[in-house]
Order: C-alpha cells, then structure tokens, then sequence
C-alpha cells in the first residue's frame, strides 16, 4: 500500500518525508542558555519599566502638593482681606462710630505737666 507524503517542495512524492518544527528543533545547553537571558532580559525590562512609572508617580504627586501649598497660601490671602474689609466695615456700621464727632479745637499743654486744658 502506497502512502503519499508531503515534502518541502510544493511536489507531491513518494517516498520522501516532510520534517516537522519538531523534527528541525532540538533543545540542548545553548537552547537553554538563551532562553534563561531571554528570561532576565524580560524580567529586568518589566522592572525598569515598573520604577519608572512610579517615580513619574511621585514627581506627579510632589507638583500636586506644591500647588496645593501654592493655593492654600492664596485662599488665606483672601481670607485675611475678607476679615479685614468684614471688620471696617463693622466698625463703621457701629453705632458708637456714628455717634462720634471730629474733635474741635484741640490745645496741647506745654511743659512739664500732663494736664489738660479745659475750655
């Protein structure tokens, strides 16, 4: 009984086998000696890759507080401003304020004295 048997070729012929990847590959201490600086090779890419990305975390995270610190400096800024303009504003709406007048004439007493001259 004849069998037909795939060759390399794109002909059809008795008789000859076509090898298989498994027939072509064969594993032995080279093989293995690649594939295990194939392996650190990966590894050591992973690695890099992965403090790379967190220290670009960390220098994301740093810019974030400064501008934090940057607008919690401005919003006091503001607040002290409010405060103050809130208080003149108070101080001028007291009514101890509005019943104050411009002092008159005003005499200052010379000499060694502190007392005051009453008109």
């Amino acid at each position: 009984m004849a069998t037909l048997l795939l060759t390399k070729g794109s002909s059809n012929r008795n008789g000859i086998k076509k090898k298989t990847l498994a027939q072509q590959v064969t594993i032995g201490a080279n093989t293995l000696v690649i594939v295990i600086i194939s392996m650190i090779c990966l590894v050591s890419v992973s690695y890099l890759i992965s403090s790379n990305r967190s220290a670009a975390r960390g220098y994301i995270l740093k810019e974030l507080q400064e501008e934090e610190k940057q607008l919690l400096q401005i919003a006091n800024y503001w607040s002290l401003k409010i405060s103050k303009s809130r208080s003149l504003k108070a101080i001028s709406a007291s009514p101890m304020q509005r019943n104050m007048r411009p002092a008159g004439d005003v005499v200052y007493v010379k000499g060694d004295t502190a007392v005051a001259l009453l008109r």
